[in-house]
């Protein structure tokens, strides 16, 4: 899922996100190999205040997760 979501984003747009989606996918990497319940966290991966660009642009990724089975390892 997280492939489809970098894939839809312009060449600055991932290099901007890098990081987070670096960020997002060992969040979900630690999670329970089961996968967890829907309606379950929402975790957000930047921005990064040292970068006053990302701050005023809010460039951020989010993950809320609906239901385990699309992040489940």
């Amino acid at each position: 899922m997280m492939s489809k979501i970098e894939a839809a984003l312009t060449p600055s747009q991932l290099a901007a996100r890098s990081g987070y989606f670096a960020a997002a996918k060992a969040w979900i990497s630690s999670l329970p190999p089961h996968g967890i319940c829907g309606g379950g966290p929402t975790k957000s991966f930047g921005p990064n205040p040292a970068d006053k660009d990302h701050v005023k642009k809010q460039i951020r990724v989010d993950v809320k997760v609906y239901a385990g089975e699309a992040f489940a390892n």
